[in-house]
């Protein structure tokens, strides 16, 4: 009698496709996300990804670099003011495509390294459209807008999302700022000769950066071409690196 066998079935391991890891990544969130998540989103045990991926951070790299890959490969424009807007469009629309990518660029230590074939390309095309400066002050401008843009994001994330209780942070930030209005008349007074300082529904949007980035390049358009001496400790801290 043939005897039963008993125990786990054998057979090939399930294989992780990390491409299709670093997708499901960014669509939990980048900076949120858990290999158990991953796992679960692929269809298979935790334990299969770490045959594949080294650990955590690993997979952070790599999903950061996927984001990357997909940002415009042709830089376009007819001026140099046109390039920095179009980087501008670029990097808010991927940010906005995957939550959580600009936080992770910004903290992640080296992370910003897979977004350089893109930010070379946008230094080159300002180069080729007559930007006012060299190589190095295109690469400054790079930095500038980069750094804004990631900012921004990481602001209007939290200005968007919702609390247990289902209020957004903007709302929160409203109800503070009505509340100690009420309680300080001179904070009141004084604030209600600022109207941008409170808190609106613009603030989750990107108006602001808007006329950000636009104060920027009429700035850069003015000043002479030359590069601060600071230069070397500003760049590198967001998008270029």
């Amino acid at each position: 009698m043939a005897r039963t066998r008993v125990g786990r079935p054998t057979g090939p391991k399930p294989t992780v496709n990390v491409t299709e890891a670093a997708k499901a990544a960014l669509r939990l969130g980048v900076d949120r996300f858990t290999m158990s998540e991953v796992a679960a989103e692929l269809g298979v045990v935790p334990s299969a990804m770490y045959r594949h991926i080294e650990n955590r951070e690993a997979l952070v790299h790599e999903a950061v670099r996927t984001a990357c890959a997909a940002m415009a490969p042709t830089v376009q424009g007819e001026t140099w003011q046109d390039v920095l807007w179009g980087m501008t469009e670029t990097m808010w629309e991927t940010f906005e495509r995957y939550p959580g990518l600009a936080a992770t660029i910004l903290t992640t230590p080296g992370a910003h390294v897979w977004a350089h074939p893109y930010i070379a390309r946008v230094i080159g095309a300002l180069r080729e459209r007559d930007f006012p400066g060299d190589e190095a002050r295109a690469a400054f401008a790079v930095d500038i807008v980069g750094d804004l843009v990631i900012a921004h994001s990481i602001g209007i994330r939290h200005l968007r999302e919702a609390d247990v209780d289902g209020v957004r942070g903007v709302d929160r930030a409203r109800a503070i700022f009505e509340k100690l209005g009420r309680a300080d008349p001179a904070a009141e007074a004084a604030a209600g000769g600022v109207a941008a300082f409170t808190p609106s529904e613009s603030w989750t949007g990107r108006e602001a950066l808007t006329l950000i980035v636009e104060f920027v390049l009429q700035a850069l358009d003015a000043l002479p071409p030359s590069v601060p001496s600071t230069h070397g400790t500003l760049y590198g801290r967001g998008m270029s690196g």
